[in-house]
């Protein structure tokens, strides 16, 4: 009788490690694939705001550039044409030009200055 208990105890202390030990197996291995899962989720918020970011670098560049050229065919315009009797509207609206420029710089400046290849004074 005393070896039947015995027995019954081994066993049952067997397989209550087994399932002790397979419980934290399972546990450190659902813990790195949470771990992995978070990695993957947080890499992927990285990346969509870097598109967003480059995006919006982008436009910015494309507004400025734009701006600029408009700014150039009008001082063109100007050079290579005498001015009119009513120059003071020309000169006023090549005035607003250059105020948008400068409004398109600054927005250059914010989305593509520090620490992403932007502009830089100084």
């Amino acid at each position: 009788m005393k070896e039947t208990v015995a027995v019954a105890l081994i066993t049952a202390s067997s397989t209550l490690l087994g399932g002790g030990l397979t419980a934290l197996v399972a546990a450190r291995t659902t813990s790195r694939q949470l771990a992995a899962q978070e990695r993957l989720a947080q890499q992927s918020i990285d990346d969509q705001t870097a598109a967003c970011r480059r995006q919006r670098r982008r436009d910015a560049y494309v507004s400025f550039l734009g701006q600029l050229d408009t700014v150039n065919r009008a001082l063109w315009e100007i050079w290579t044409r005498p001015l009119p009797p009513d120059h003071r509207t020309v000169v006023d609206a090549l005035y607003v030009m250059v105020w948008q420029l400068g409004d398109a710089s600054n927005v250059l400046l914010l989305e593509g200055g520090a620490g992403g290849g932007g502009v830089r004074h100084g």
